[in-house]
């Protein structure tokens, strides 16, 4: 796949074109478009050169054979790419298998830092369950050149920290859902209200659960997870935003 790519240029500012110190465009080589002004201490980073370190890392590992799919949001000012793995499987005692995937974001107009984080792919109803806090991220700043030591560490040790987050899920489906965590991870979503009203007509395809079934204390905190996944997963239709939402569960739930 071909990237978009950026350079950096120097910032004029005058009809005397007075340099403006400390500050760089980045902007389209193509285009021209500017992405952003930043500072001069800000490395920039082509998604060539992530995506394909990415590839190499974990093309280095005994995962097996990976997929690999690529957004690339507003005009190149973002980019996302989530590498999955649908022969390394582990079932969530009986609910379904669920394979890892790496999820890699990056942009050129500093909305979003080099990261990388891991999630899971459920196979019986493809949600992208992305875990939160207690998982493994390697982030980096625009200021920091890539690492390529750390990234290789976050990758490779995230297999064993996904083996754990299995264990969660599977303590999850015994765990029924409280009214209190129910409001909070509700609350702090920050959904709009047409969301809000849509999530909860959202039929859980697996078990036909809806988020209705906290009344009767028959919501378990594993179908709580996985509505909203399913949701955000296949309903919300801007890439960018179902990337922040899937960030935002994940920091919720765990």
């Amino acid at each position: 796949m071909e990237f978009p790519t950026a350079e950096s240029k120097n910032v004029y500012w005058g009809r005397e074109q007075h340099l403006v110190p400390d500050r760089k465009a980045i902007v389209n080589p193509k285009t021209n478009e500017c992405y952003a002004i930043v500072s001069d201490r800000y490395q920039l980073l082509p998604y060539d050169n992530l995506f394909n370190a990415t590839h190499e890392v974990l093309s280095d590992t005994d995962w097996g054979p990976f997929t690999e799919k690529y957004d690339i949001l507003s005009g190149g000012r973002r980019a996302i790419g989530v590498f999955s793995f649908p022969e390394t499987k582990f079932d969530v005692d009986g609910a379904g298998d669920v394979a890892p995937t790496v999820i890699v974001k990056g942009s050129y107009d500093m909305t979003w830092p080099v990261s990388i984080d891991f999630g899971g792919y459920r196979f019986v109803c493809s949600n992208g369950l992305v875990v939160g806090q207690s998982f493994v991220h390697y982030r980096k700043k625009h200021t920091v050149g890539l690492d390529m030591e750390a990234m290789k560490w976050t990758i490779r040790n995230g297999m064993d920290e996904f083996v754990r987050v299995v264990d969660t899920w599977r303590a999850w489906k015994a765990l029924t859902t409280s009214p209190e965590q129910y409001e909070y991870i509700m609350t702090h979503m920050y959904l709009a209200d047409k969301h809000q009203e849509a999530i909860h007509e959202e039929i859980e395809v697996s078990s036909g659960i809806r988020l209705d079934d906290i009344k009767v204390k028959t919501l378990t905190y594993w179908m709580f997870y996985n509505i909203i996944t399913q949701y955000i997963t296949h309903k919300v239709t801007s890439t960018a935003m179902r990337a922040d939402l899937q960030f935002r569960s994940g920091q919720l739930f765990y």
